[in-house]
């Protein structure tokens, strides 16, 4: 009787000491992986989610929704291919009005001078800055013949669009940034157009090539109409 005791009391205390084993090594495991790295989701205290600061100062407060900032920190990063410089032959392809409409973008320039504008988006604070000043200077271009057009990858109502940008110019649409790679200006942080603005002449040729350095960067626009008034 008593060796059966004893042979019980054995296996139990056995049986505890390999259970205790067992919740240590779990436990030990646990610890490992709670200490491991993790990569941070992107918007969460990556230096992409951090709220950027536009050019002299001002909030940015310009980006779509889930766009992060950080072309508006480090710069744009360089295309390779580089945009068309003066003297170069623009490069044509497909377009879309708002509404959906296809035609060619050297359809600006067919009768006449064009200025190509590429702007990010109708939600950019600076864009609609800048669409303000040329719908004050839309009736002049005109009356010397140039074609004034606009060029990004947005795609909104095309009512909602003009108001929300103030142009009363042609808003174009290049939804999959074909021509706004080909033309040197995709800004690939964010897969938007960088601000560009392109003077063309017309046989085709490019007279004037300005490709912002930012976000908030647009050529003076007395260098544009300096040029035109020289063609």
């Amino acid at each position: 009787m008593l060796s059966i005791r004893r042979s019980i009391t054995t296996s139990i205390f056995t049986a505890m000491a390999t259970s205790l084993v067992v919740s240590l090594a779990l436990l030990g495991g646990c610890s490992k992986q709670s200490g491991s790295e993790e990569p941070t989701p992107l918007g969460q205290g990556s230096a992409a989610g951090q709220s950027g600061q536009a050019v002299g100062g001002e909030a940015d407060g310009d980006n779509p929704e889930g766009m992060a900032s950080a072309a508006g920190q480090s710069g744009y990063a360089v295309n390779p291919d580089g945009p068309p410089s003066a003297g170069d032959k623009a490069v044509d392809g497909t377009v879309e009005t708002a509404d959906g409409t296809e035609l060619a973008l050297s359809s600006a320039w067919q009768s006449g001078p064009a200025v190509v504008v590429f702007y990010r988006g109708h939600w950019c604070g600076y864009c609609q800055k800048q669409f303000k000043a040329l719908a004050a200077e839309h009736d002049e271009l005109a009356n010397m013949g140039v074609t004034l057009v606009a060029v990004s990858a947005a795609r909104e109502d095309p009512a909602e669009m003009q108001q929300k940008s103030g142009a009363t110019f042609p808003l174009y649409v290049d939804p999959d940034l074909e021509l706004i790679k080909a033309w040197g200006v995709f800004d690939s942080e964010n897969e938007i157009a960088k601000p560009a603005t392109f003077v063309i002449d017309a046989d085709g040729t490019v007279a004037y090539a300005y490709v912002g350095a930012d976000k908030a960067d647009r050529p003076a626009w007395d260098e544009v109409k300096a040029k035109l008034a020289a063609m």
